[in-house]
């Protein structure tokens, strides 16, 4: 993992994160799954990561500023979805400016989407 990046996984379930974790890690960087019900603005102080990788589920549960405060400590975001209909995804995406992909997901556009992400 020399030279990988630490990634923060939220997501609304256990088995989502865990398959995010991996394909971060296949990827050389360093995942850090956010303990149960722990806040984001906690992890991102606890861990301090390139990037934080939510669930759009979560994030359309979050204050106003939550964008702002994760971009002041230096975390970009890359926004995931679950669902099917990712048009909500896309809409919340696009409101604050950041990318986002929908499960299920090829390996190969995965790592498309995580590089461009840890670029910005």
């Amino acid at each position: 993992m020399c030279g990988g990046r630490t990634i923060v996984i939220a997501a609304e379930h256990e088995q989502i994160a865990d398959l995010l974790a991996e394909f971060c890690g296949a990827a050389g960087h360093h995942a850090v799954r956010r303990r149960h019900d722990e806040p984001i603005e906690a992890v991102v102080r606890r861990t301090q990561p390139d990037l934080v990788m939510l669930d759009a589920a979560i994030a359309r549960q979050l204050p106003a500023d939550w964008v702002d405060c994760l971009r002041h400590r230096g975390a970009a975001i890359l926004l995931f979805s679950e669902s099917p209909d990712e048009h909500l995804s896309r809409e919340l995406a696009a409101r604050i400016g950041a990318p986002s992909f929908t499960l299920p997901i090829a390996w190969g556009a995965f790592q498309t989407i995580l590089s461009a992400s840890l670029a910005r």
